[in-house]
């Protein structure tokens, strides 16, 4: 173990199989809201730092936002698994996820990428075929001229580019959740182990194989509880978003099993 990492327990192990589909799944949520509801107010003045950060990056012209998010959600796993383990936390506590920074950077920038633009191909270029025709039609009975076999080709092609657009949504969706399921552990190994970005995406990718679909509700289920404050004008998420950070360390954590004498990295 590397010196001076406040999170790190040692290196780790990976466990076996779940005994049966979604057995930890009540027990990840069940202790995750515990663990916040008992600690709560430990999380406000982070939430609250956090939050003023990244509203001040988004206000410099959205660049600075790409460069201190990373860092910032690999502090608030810092948090979470501070809380999780009985430790107090503080802004110093959400401060330690920048001696990271570079990793956590290219992990959120690489993570977010990939999941955006496939959602933005099927959406963006599906949408300029569809307007492009729209228009043609447009300029057609502009000109009071009678339809044409080739405007019904067109229409035909219109309504097969809008159910081509919403099939590739629906795939871009299940893109999303996959993949984020698949990387949801990284940016907590930065925070905890301190790992680089490769060796905490192989890792995360090799830990997800095992109760894949567990996860997935997981963290699809966790994420809505996280987003549910942004329906109180956003502030809400300073209430609501660390249940999710907490619930996916109770997750990491029971993933990673702490032992000293196993040998650093996935088992095969």
């Amino acid at each position: 173990m590397a010196q001076g990492n406040p999170f790190a327990a040692g290196p780790t192990s990976f466990p076996g199989p779940s005994p049966r589909p979604f057995a930890n799944f009540g027990r990840y949520f069940g202790t995750g809201f515990q663990v916040y509801f008992q600690r709560w107010q430990d999380w406000l003045l982070p939430m609250l730092v956090s939050a003023a950060v990244s509203l001040a990056a988004l206000c410099c012209c959205y660049l600075p936002y790409f460069f201190v998010v990373g860092p910032m959600v690999c502090g608030l796993y810092g948090c979470a698994l501070e809380t999780l383990r009985g430790r107090p936390i503080s802004t110093g506590t959400l401060w330690r996820g920048w001696p990271a920074a570079w990793s956590s950077m290219a992990a959120w920038l690489a993570v977010s990428l990939l999941c955006v633009l496939p959602m933005l191909l099927a959406y963006v270029l599906p949408m300029v075929a569809w307007f492009t025709m729209a228009a043609t039609l447009g300029d057609a009975g502009q000109r009071g001229r009678p339809p044409e076999p080739a405007d019904a080709l067109v229409m035909v092609l219109m309504l097969g580019g809008f159910a081509l657009m919403m099939f590739g949504l629906v795939l871009a969706t299940a893109w999303t959740f996959w993949l984020s399921t698949r990387t949801m552990f990284i940016l907590p190994l930065i925070a905890d182990r301190r790992l680089d970005f490769l060796t905490a995406w192989r890792w995360s990718w090799e830990t997800t194989r095992s109760g894949f679909w567990e996860l997935l509700l997981l963290n699809f289920v966790a994420g809505l509880i996280g987003g549910l404050g942004m329906y109180a004008c956003y502030v809400g998420v300073i209430f609501t978003l660390p249940i999710y950070y907490t619930i996916v360390a109770v997750a990491y954590q029971d993933r990673f099993a702490w032992d000293a004498a196993t040998p650093q990295g996935p088992a095969s």
